[in-house]
C-alpha cells in the first residue's frame, strides 16, 4: 500500500536520482568548455564539494519532513482534508500557465536582444519560472524551469537553433538558471504543502468551533473581542461583524461588563486556566447562567497577549435544579406536617432516609436510623 510515507521516499529518491544525473551531466558539459587543466581540477573539487553540500542538506530536509509509518488517526485526517485542498483546483491550467508565461518571456527576451547580440539576460527567466512555482507547486516550476533551459539553449544561446552551448561561461549562466529554477519549485512546493496542511488544521478546528453549542472566543488585552462563534452571537442578539474590535459593554449591561472584565484581567494576571460559573444579564433583558472555562493566549517568549474562553449555557439546567429542590422541600414539609413515618433507601447510594415520626414509631431516637442499613 502506498502510504504517506512511502510515497514521500519514492518522491525524494527519484528527486536525489534526477537531479543527481542532472548534475552529473551539466557540469561535465561545463568542464569540456575549459582547456585549462587548472582550471578544470579547481572547477572539479568545487562542484564536487557543491554536490556533497546540497546533498547532504537535501537529506537531512528530506528525512526531518518524513511523515511516520504510523500516522494517528488526526494525521491521517489531516492529510485527507490537504489531498482535498490541494485538489479542490484543476492542475493543467497551471501546467499550461507554466508554459504559456516562460515561452512569452523567451519571446520578450528575443524582441529585447536580437540574434546578433551577445547579452543573454537569462535572469528575465527567474520571473515566470517564480509565478509557476508559487501558483503551482513543484510541477508546473520544473515544468517552466524546463521550457526556460530547453528554449534559451535552442534560441539565445550560440550556437542558435542547436542544443549545443559552445562558451563556458553561457554554460555556467544557463546552468545556474536550471538550478535555480530547480531550487525555487522545491521550496515553493514545500510551503505549499505546509500551507495547505495549514489550512486543513484550520478547517478542523473551524468546524470544531463553528459546530459546538457552547461560546468559543478570544479577546485582546484591553478585553476586545478578536474572535468568536455563531453561538456567542446568537447568546447576545447581535451578529458576529458587529461585536469584533468592542468589549462586554457592548454585550451586557454596565455591572456585568465590568464583573466579567475584571475576571478576564484576573485571569491574564495569573496566566492560568480558570473555570467557574458566571451569570449575565444581556442588554435585551436576558439573564443567562453558564459554566466558562478561561485562560491565557500567550506568544513564544510565554507571554500573555490574550484570553480565550468557552462558556456553556447551564440556564436551564439550573432552573431544572432549583425546581427539583423547591419540590423536595416541599414534600420535606408537606410530609413533617402530615405527622406520618417516612423512610427512602437510595440502593446505588445505600443511603437510608427515615423521618422523625418513623423512628418514633419503631422506639428509636431521632437520627438514629438515617445511616446506612449494614451499619444498623
Amino acid at each position: 500500500m502506498m502510504t504517506p510515507r512511502n510515497r514521500f521516499i519514492a518522491i525524494i529518491v527519484t528527486a536525489y536520482a534526477v537531479g543527481s544525473l542532472a548534475w552529473i551531466f551539466l557540469s561535465d558539459q561545463l568542464l569540456s568548455a575549459f582547456a585549462d587543466i587548472q582550471s578544470m581540477v579547481w572547477l572539479s573539487t568545487a562542484k564536487g564539494v557543491f554536490f556533497v553540500v546540497a546533498t547532504a542538506a537535501m537529506f537531512f530536509f528530506g528525512l526531518k519532513s518524513v511523515p511516520a509509518s504510523g500516522a494517528s488517526a488526526g494525521e491521517t485526517l489531516i492529510n485527507a482534508l490537504t489531498s482535498g485542498v490541494t485538489a479542490q483546483r484543476s492542475r493543467w491550467p497551471r501546467y499550461v500557465f507554466a508554459v504559456v508565461v516562460t515561452a512569452s518571456m523567451l519571446l520578450v527576451r528575443n524582441a529585447a536582444a536580437p540574434d546578433h547580440d551577445q547579452r543573454l539576460m537569462l535572469i528575465l527567466f527567474m520571473l515566470p519560472i517564480v509565478l509557476s512555482a508559487t501558483l503551482g507547486g513543484l510541477g508546473p516550476g520544473l515544468v517552466a524551469t524546463v521550457v526556460a533551459a530547453a528554449g534559451t539553449s535552442y534560441f539565445a544561446i550560440p550556437p542558435l537553433y542547436s542544443f549545443r552551448i559552445a562558451r563556458g561561461d553561457d554554460l555556467l549562466q544557463w546552468f545556474f538558471l536550471v538550478g535555480n529554477g530547480v531550487a525555487v519549485s522545491l521550496l515553493s512546493e514545500m510551503l505549499r504543502v505546509a500551507t495547505s496542511r495549514v489550512e486543513a488544521k484550520r478547517l478542523l478546528l473551524d468546524a470544531v468551533v463553528s459546530g459546538t453549542p457552547d461560546a468559543v472566543f478570544v479577546k485582546d488585552l484591553q478585553g476586545r473581542y478578536l474572535l468568536l462563534n455563531q453561538a456567542t452571537a446568537q447568546f447576545v442578539g447581535k451578529p458576529i461583524e458587529a461585536l469584533i474590535g468592542h468589549d462586554d459593554t457592548l454585550l451586557f449591561d454596565a455591572e456585568t461588563a465590568q464583573r466579567l472584565m475584571a475576571i478576564d484581567r484576573d485571569v491574564v494576571a495569573q496566566a492560568r486556566m480558570q473555570s467557574h460559573e458566571e451569570r449575565v444579564s444581556t442588554q435585551d433583558g436576558k439573564t443567562l447562567d453558564f459554566w466558562v472555562t478561561k485562560g491565557p493566549v500567550v506568544d513564544d517568549n510565554g507571554k500573555a497577549i490574550g484570553l480565550f474562553g468557552v462558556s456553556r449555557d447551564i440556564t436551564e439546567r439550573k432552573a431544572a435544579a432549583a425546581a427539583l429542590h423547591q419540590r423536595e422541600q416541599q414534600l420535606a414539609r408537606v410530609i413533617a406536617g402530615s405527622d406520618q413515618g417516612y423512610w427512602d433507601w437510595n440502593l446505588q447510594t445505600n443511603q437510608f432516609v427515615v423521618s422523625a415520626r418513623w423512628e418514633q414509631m419503631l422506639g428509636y431516637a431521632p437520627g438514629e436510623m438515617n445511616v446506612a442499613p449494614d451499619n444498623w
